[in-house]
């Protein structure tokens, strides 16, 4: 089931693509690379807005935070201006630079405590790449290079790197926070927001690059196939709740039924006639020592298992 999600979803991916271009063209007449832009420039504020959430609750503001911060609004410039047919390319190489002092203390701090630094080094690395983009068009700007240096990749795509580590840096981070069942506070929602924030500037970069164009011969097979098991995994798990529900329903039966046959009331036991031997004392009274099983006051839940707890009947006097 991993593997054929796996397999479908750059092609549902496409699809989501193809989905926002026509949105695009008929509400706004734009076309994709326009409107890619614009989910950029809406896409990085929220960046500033989750890390803000994030700090809401610090007594003060570490270097870090103020460095994000900035470098996330100075970013979000320089998508307005490519939106608005303007190139700041100042704001890249700044924001670039920023990204330095967001994380290298985060790294460093981690490591001199002997915690695992994978979130900061992967974010980090979105820094040199955005410091080398707008070095370069900076240069292309005023004139002292003609043109891109050839490479493997192009400007946009090493743009688009970098965003994608720092969208797999928040993603990390969020799935650690819901595994550990971290509380919903601020500082969650704040990490939510910033997921969100990578997958529309995500998603605005590879409208710039065409990605909406793709065409796989198989794409309808492996669409099927990841259709086929969405349906498979909500009937195993309305399955599921709808067997556990019934078998707690059954054990809750059992054991009343167990209760009430194991229970004996005191008023229906014949009270022994005692008697005062002469020259003695007054045998002990005749008891009847049993146990009997009660289920716990508590809400039965799907990882709930009753406990069990051991009472001891009154003596029958």
């Amino acid at each position: 089931m991993v593997a054929t999600l796996s397999l479908a979803a750059p092609l549902l991916y496409v699809d989501f693509l193809k989905l926002l271009v026509r949105l695009g063209a008929n509400a706004l007449n734009y076309d994709a690379a326009t409107f890619g832009n614009l989910l950029k420039t809406i896409g990085c504020p929220i960046f500033v807005l989750g890390h803000a959430s994030m700090c809401l609750k610090k007594p003060a503001l570490e270097l870090p935070d103020v460095c994000y911060m900035t470098a996330c609004s100075v970013l979000s410039s320089a998508f307005a201006g490519a939106y608005m047919k303007t190139p700041l390319p100042e704001s890249v190489f700044v924001s670039g630079v920023l990204f330095f002092g967001a994380y290298l203390p985060l790294r460093w701090r981690l490591l001199a405590s002997k915690a695992s630094p994978l979130i900061p080094t992967i974010a980090v690395g979105a820094a040199p790449i955005l410091t080398l983009v707008g070095l370069t068009q900076m240069a292309i700007k005023y004139g002292l290079i003609k043109k891109v240096p050839e490479g493997p990749v192009s400007m946009p795509q090493m743009a688009t790197l970098a965003g994608t580590l720092l969208g797999i840096a928040n993603c990390i981070k969020l799935l650690q926070m819901i595994q550990q069942k971290a509380p919903r506070d601020n500082v969650f929602r704040g990490q939510v927001l910033k997921v969100v924030a990578s997958i529309t500037c995500f998603s605005g970069n590879t409208l710039g690059l065409g990605w909406h164009k793709s065409e796989a011969p198989s794409g309808s097979i492996m669409r099927i196939a990841a259709a086929l098991v969405v349906r498979d995994s909500l009937q195993m798990g309305v399955g599921a709740s709808s067997k556990a529900s019934k078998d707690r329903k059954e054990s809750l039966e059992v054991l009343h039924r167990d209760q009430s046959s194991s229970t004996v009331a005191p008023s229906s036991a014949a009270t022994p006639t005692q008697t005062t031997p002469v020259g003695g004392p007054s045998p002990p009274p005749f008891t009847l020592e049993g146990e009997m099983w009660s289920v716990p006051d508590c809400i039965l839940g799907d990882d709930c298992v009753p406990d069990l707890e051991l009472e001891n009947k009154k003596p029958l006097l």
